[in-house]
């Protein structure tokens, strides 16, 4: 079904999936609406932050019907007490071919 970048719509609606996941920055705005005009229904994430994962990651598993597991409360205690470690600046690649990297407003 290809990337994020350039998905196979068409394939991706021959599957009927009950939900797809997109995220803000690595999906195009065009294919969440066209897989949405087709049907598909689709939830778009916008994470910039560990605590907006966890939170989208309880409402995801809440709106699917589903209880919260026990785990994802207990990484968003150890999440959210201050690091133990010195904090230091790094680049992250993460594609080439334009080559980019992790930014302050991401998060992989």
């Amino acid at each position: 079904m290809r990337g994020t970048k350039n998905p196979d719509r068409r394939a991706v609606a021959d599957v009927a999936p009950d939900l797809v996941i997109a995220n803000r920055e690595e999906n195009r705005e065009l294919d969440v609406t066209r897989l949405r005009e087709a049907g598909v229904p689709v939830w778009v994430t916008q994470i910039e932050t560990v605590g907006q994962a966890f939170t989208s990651m309880r409402r995801l598993i809440t709106a699917m019907g589903w209880d919260a597991p026990d785990w994802l409360g207990e990484a968003e205690r150890v999440w959210a007490a201050p690091p133990q470690i010195t904090p230091r600046r790094v680049a992250v690649p993460i594609w080439r071919d334009p080559w980019m990297v992790v930014g302050s407003r991401t998060f992989t």
